[in-house]
């Protein structure tokens, strides 16, 4: 989370979760087309993640589409993150 924090700062945001929440279309759109390719975007799922972890619920519909689009790579999803683990 320390570089969380410090793109949160150095960006001049409050918190994670405002630049999380004032970004999330540019996040959301770039974790979408990584995980087309996840066998050379193996950390897309962990940047899914701490996404979810740090936004509020303001953001659920435009992460919906992206999670929904995730669960059909769940199998994958769950073998490259205990892999990368």
């Amino acid at each position: 989370m320390t570089t969380c924090m410090i793109a949160s700062n150095g960006c001049i945001y409050r918190s994670i979760d405002q630049l999380i929440r004032e970004n999330a279309d540019y996040l959301m759109n770039s974790i979408s087309l990584r995980l087309r390719h996840l066998d050379r975007n193996r950390k897309c799922p962990l940047v899914l993640k701490v996404m979810l972890q740090y936004s509020s619920a303001q953001l659920l519909p435009l992460i919906q589409d992206t999670v929904q689009e995730a669960r059909g790579f769940s199998l994958l999803i769950k073998w490259h993150v205990n892999e990368i683990i």
